[in-house]
């Protein structure tokens, strides 16, 4: 009889096995897109804001992970292995998924009115020459503009700004 909770040395409980999805090394299918779309672990690398031995590594952790090679090395050249090849359109399309998921839920958060009080000065001189960029962009918020003759000191309004930071 399998029991799905492990006895862990102290007598306590370990969770019971997780979902697939929950150990599969997400990010290291992200550093795979990358080192497949460059075709060179050190732009991918630069691509990803990382060092070229941390997508290395991650690489590794994804080929130890399915037990498959994906890249082979010709000389200073990689190329897909034919399990890659099979792999990567696949991988692409479940990133753009989830960005596309991401996104959808940002959006939600996004829609409505904003509304700025600042400076006369600061309005005409910064605020509104880059209104019309943001109004194009954010089609679906409108935006209210208050000016002000002095700086807002309340309490109220110092706790905003710190919380807007």
């Amino acid at each position: 009889m399998q029991k799905s909770v492990k006895k862990l040395k102290a007598g306590r409980r370990a969770k019971p096995d997780a979902p697939a999805f929950r150990r599969a090394p997400i990010g290291s299918l992200r550093v795979f897109a990358a080192v497949a779309q460059h075709m060179s672990v050190s732009r991918a690398a630069d691509a990803l804001g990382v060092t070229a031995s941390a997508v290395s590594m991650q690489l590794k952790t994804l080929e130890d992970y399915l037990q498959l090679p994906l890249l082979r090395r010709r000389g200073r050249n990689l190329e897909l292995t034919p399990e890659g090849e099979r792999l990567l359109p696949r991988v692409e399309r479940g990133l753009r998924e989830l960005e596309e998921a991401i996104d959808a839920a940002r959006g939600d958060r996004c829609e409505g009115e904003i509304s700025v009080t600042t400076l006369a000065s600061f309005m005409q001189q910064w605020l509104m020459p880059r209104l019309p960029d943001f109004q194009s962009r954010r089609a679906d918020t409108s935006s209210r503009m208050l000016r002000t003759c002095s700086l807002l000191t309340s309490p109220d309004c110092q706790r905003r700004l710190q919380r807007s930071m």
